[in-house]
């Protein structure tokens, strides 16, 4: 059953005009599928894969299957798209949450200054990223759009 305002996506290709006409969360996913056309379709598929075994996507098959965001583009955040495809933000093993591992030449973790500064790091960024939000993103794109600045948010 398809919840109200949730647009399934199919894997063919949706245009560009598609995408400005569309509304919702099939508009966040258009910015997704405009990006993954570069990209070969088996990059495609594991992508989609990580984002539904993360919890942001769901799959239907059969001829009127395709890919359906769980939740709204507001409460999916970038922190946590970047984790699922590229794991732990940490710059350094030493002060990841998610893949802690200790430093090979580290005496003492508690008097590293190294790790200490590696820890601000991957603070900061989670931070920024976190409260980062397809919904947030636009907003600042429409600002610049004013403002005659070209913006853009691959990564």
């Amino acid at each position: 059953m398809q919840k109200p305002g949730v647009g399934w996506v199919s894997r063919r290709r949706i245009d560009r005009a598609d995408c400005r006409a569309s509304r919702g969360h099939l508009d966040a996913l258009c910015g997704v599928q405009t990006a993954l056309e570069l990209l070969a379709l088996n990059d495609v598929e594991a992508i989609l894969v990580d984002l539904k075994s993360g919890g942001l996507l769901r799959s239907r098959s059969g001829r009127s299957g395709g890919y359906e965001l769980l939740r709204a583009p507001k409460e999916i955040n970038l922190g946590q798209v970047i984790r699922l495809m590229d794991g732990p933000l940490a710059p350094t093993p030493c002060v990841s949450q998610m893949a802690y591992a200790p430093c090979d030449d580290c005496t003492d973790e508690r008097t590293c200054l190294i790790r200490m500064v590696m820890k601000d790091v991957r603070d900061a960024t989670a931070l920024i990223l976190d409260q980062t939000t397809r919904e947030r993103m636009l907003a600042h794109k429409e600002r610049f759009r004013h403002a005659d600045a070209i913006l853009d948010f691959h990564i």
